[in-house]
């Protein structure tokens, strides 16, 4: 997976959020996939780090979406 597959993903998954909260959501990724580049790190290394988007999703935006967060 390519970070920007990753990232569309995610949006998709997140679509049930306002638009403002999603683009915030994908603007934090970015930046984090962004500056473990500039650390060395491999596009493959950080988005193994990641994991799935489905994962991503319940793990850090599940009571979001629910709406008990």
């Amino acid at each position: 997976m390519t970070t920007q597959a990753f990232l569309e993903a995610l949006n998709r998954l997140l679509r049930k959020l306002p638009s403002t909260d999603r683009k915030e959501i994908l603007s934090d990724y970015e930046e984090h996939i962004h500056a473990a580049k500039e650390h060395g790190k491999t596009e493959d290394a950080i988005l193994n780090g990641l994991g799935d988007p489905k994962n991503r999703r319940q793990g850090d935006y599940g009571g979001i979406l629910r709406g008990t967060r």
